[in-house]
């Protein structure tokens, strides 16, 4: 394991650890102690920039705003950890998955773009008529309009004033790391959901860009979260308030960071990252490949550990929708408060209700938009749904997307899983913990709602003196309500059956 590789003398002595994690709804930084327990965080929403020429589906940040909130956030974060800029040892950072920047050969940044930048999803398709076994083999990612190739591919083809200046490709992470150094690299976790290395080996992809006649195109050194990238740049540190000899860790993907936050790094134990989307990843020995392309296969941030994923799409962003939606003119985070205590109160299944509102088994290799929506019997006169059971039915039916990820993944493992925990913004809701368990029959590890922060600087910490813990400190455990088991058994078969009738209705 890399220790103090390229640390300056006197750096990583201090006891917290600065994280920033360039997430897909915010830029949020956060000051942890060596045990990983956040001491502050700060968010920012994120910097978009307005795209006139690149279609509707088109995302993209705007470069400087975002690096201004990401220097923003951190002092924030620094200036209300109660344990003072001086005790800052280090830096990590982190950032969602398949985000990536292009850079020219002066390393100025000609895009940064999250990972809902859609306006690839025709390149994607080309590159997966064509180079589908090759990307799969190569990455175990599908479809090929999430990763960076595809959109370089639509620079070439829409913009290719633009595309003619680029030099480079490197992950969100890596990008964080790089305007904070200077050192370019990308992460090995990080490098694979973006299709830019080899899920094996973790050398760069150079097969895939060479087949789609990309092969120009520079690909940094990878390297994995348990090396320094560097020590901070003298203006940054500057800007900071920090001193310059700080080392920076790049953490790599969030989802992977979460797992390693909620301490999931043992072969056969599973993580579910809840956050604004949502991941159900399974650590494995080695790499598998799901022979039907469903379950994505990536690398863990732990060396030698890779991740079986079930990815079930868009959560805590449609919670967050249903929320204001029921209630608009509530505080928005009062209301969530509200309605999760009061969908515990409402019964399983209140009124007949089932939600199908994005979460769901969705097979990677052919990933689109599908039907949902709320079902409810009608009339509405005899028995309309309350806002609590509307709610109640959105945590269940998260739940159920959950429980069906989870019997995919040991389908394919051929054993149940080790351990369970699980993690990110929607733990913040103490009743989708508490339905969870129930729904998965099982007893659940329930950790930090900010598990990619705290497993940032966690990574941070372990590099520098080797400690790392094995449970996340603030996690409780969360036991299934046996009284419920028969009331789930049936409300699940009946969510799976209704997902599959619409699943095959045309969008």
């Amino acid at each position: 394991m890399p220790g103090r590789v390229g640390v300056a003398d006197g750096a990583g002595t201090g006891r917290t650890v600065l994280a920033v994690d360039m997430g897909s709804s915010a830029v949020r930084a956060g000051v942890a102690d060596k045990a990983g327990i956040l001491l502050s965080t700060e968010r920012r929403a994120p910097a978009l920039r307005e795209q006139t020429d690149a279609g509707d589906l088109a995302v993209e940040f705007d470069p400087e705003q975002t690096w201004n909130q990401i220097i923003d956030v951190a002092r924030a974060a620094i200036s209300n950890s109660p344990a003072g800029v001086e005790q800052i040892g280090a830096i990590a950072v982190t950032s969602q998955r398949q985000g990536i920047a292009l850079l020219d050969r002066d390393g100025r940044t000609l895009y940064a773009g999250p990972n809902n930048d859609m306006r690839a999803v025709f390149q994607g398709a080309a590159i997966d008529e064509d180079h589908a076994d090759l990307v799969w083999r190569t990455t175990g990612h599908l479809p090929s309009f999430l990763a960076a190739w595809a959109r370089i591919k639509w620079f070439q083809e829409e913009q290719p004033a633009l595309f003619d200046r680029i030099s480079t490709v490197v992950t969100l992470s890596d990008w964080m790391a790089f305007r904070l150094t200077g050192e370019l690299s990308v992460n090995h976790a990080a490098g694979v959901e973006a299709g830019l290395l080899n899920l094996t080996g973790g050398q760069p992809a150079t097969d895939i860009a060479e087949a789609v006649g990309l092969g120009g195109i520079s690909i940094p050194p990878p390297i994995d979260g348990f090396g320094p990238t560097g020590n901070l740049r003298a203006d940054v540190a500057n800007a900071l308030g920090l001193r310059s000899d700080i080392p920076v860790f790049n953490a790599g993907p969030d989802t992977q960071t979460g797992l390693f936050g909620m301490g999931v790094t043992a072969p056969g134990a599973t993580g579910i990252v809840a956050g604004w989307s949502c991941a159900v990843q399974r650590v494995t020995e080695s790499p598998l490949l799901d022979p039907d392309r469903g379950l994505w296969a990536g690398r863990h941030v732990e060396p030698e550990r890779w991740i079986l994923e079930s990815n079930l799409g868009i959560m805590g962003g449609a919670y967050s929708w249903l929320c204001q939606l029921i209630s608009p003119a509530e505080d928005h985070a009062a209301a969530m408060d509200r309605l999760n205590d009061e969908a515990l109160g409402a019964p399983p299944g209140g009124s007949g209700l089932t939600a199908h509102l994005g979460p769901a088994l969705t097979d990677m290799s052919s990933a689109g938009l599908r039907a949902g929506g709320l079902v409810f019997p009608v009339p509405l006169a005899l028995n309309a749904p309350a806002p609590a059971e509307i709610a109640r039915a959105a945590l269940e039916g998260f739940g159920f997307a959950i429980r069906a990820g989870l019997e995919r993944i040991e389908e394919l493992c051929g054993a149940p899983s080790t351990s369970l925990a699980v993690g990110g913004g929607m733990t913040r809701s103490s009743a989708f913990a508490e339905l969870l368990a129930s729904i998965l029959g099982r007893e659940i590890e329930v950790g930090d709602a900010d598990a990619t922060l705290s497993g940032a600087a966690m990574l941070a910490t372990r590099a520098l003196e080797g400690d790392a813990r094995s449970v996340d400190p603030t996690s409780r455990r969360v036991a299934p309500d046996q009284s419920l088991a028969s009331d789930y058994e049936y409300l699940y078969e009946e969510w799976m059956e209704r997902s599959r009738t619409l699943g095959e209705m045309p969008v």
